[in-house]
């Protein structure tokens, strides 16, 4: 870890213990950490404007990207670095968070956490960049410092993700990338707004939970197939 790193995370330290339970609570609240940024997504969607295609060829792009920025930040957490997560280092003196707000993977570099939020909020700012900007200071204030106050990332950590998550939208909403990606959307809206609007409900709602009730029941799957193997 840099010495940055832990600079920052002592002085959050000295925040203990008074907003220990606010930052539990934010840290594993769905609602907090992504109904703002879909709710957004989804107003600059159905809004009335000028540009309303190339809007929602952005909504698309950036939907894309946050998922593929996830699973890239996730795959990395998968290769071990050799840096213990901020709780398990003693001289920190941090508890243990609540299985609820994290999970134990190998690593905690990169965040998906602020990869896939980032990947939504340059979305919004390639739309509208006041809105972009809120939405990274909402981000920041109430998906990622949660997490860095309960000792589940670096700081570093968060920067990481945050790159991977700006990145992956930023090349997802070339004009000739979103435009293909957008098509088929487009054309199931047209074509049949019954199955869009299920399809919609479910893309959203994946986002908001990062899909993690849904790789619940997959490795569950998983252990019982190779259980009974």
């Amino acid at each position: 870890m840099s010495a940055i790193d832990r600079s920052i995370l002592e002085w959050l330290t000295r925040l203990r213990p008074g907003l220990d339970a606010l930052m539990q609570n934010l840290a594993g609240n769905d609602l907090v950490k992504g109904a703002l940024l879909v709710c957004w997504l989804w107003w600059y969607w159905w809004r009335a404007h000028p540009q309303q295609e190339r809007r929602r060829e952005i909504v698309v792009a950036c939907i894309a990207g946050a998922f593929v920025a996830a699973a890239v930040s996730r795959s990395l957490t998968l290769i071990d670095f050799g840096v213990q997560r901020p709780f398990r280092v003693a001289e920190l003196h941090l508890p243990e968070p609540f299985h609820t707000t994290w999970e134990d993977k190998s690593g905690s570099f990169p965040s998906d956490h602020a990869a896939l939020a980032f990947g939504l909020v340059t979305g919004l700012f390639l739309i509208a960049r006041p809105i972009g900007w809120a939405a990274a200071a909402y981000v920041l204030a109430f998906v990622c410092l949660p997490r860095m106050y309960l000792g589940i990332h670096w700081p570093s950590d968060i920067v990481g993700g945050v790159a991977i998550g700006v990145a992956t939208t930023a090349l997802l909403s070339r004009p000739r990338v979103r435009a293909a990606l957008a098509a088929p959307v487009l054309r199931l809206q047209s074509r049949s707004p019954e199955l869009f609007h299920v399809a919609a409900f479910v893309v959203l709602y994946g986002l908001m939970t990062r899909l993690d009730d849904a790789r619940s029941l997959v490795h569950l799957a998983l252990t019982r197939f190779h259980g009974d193997g």
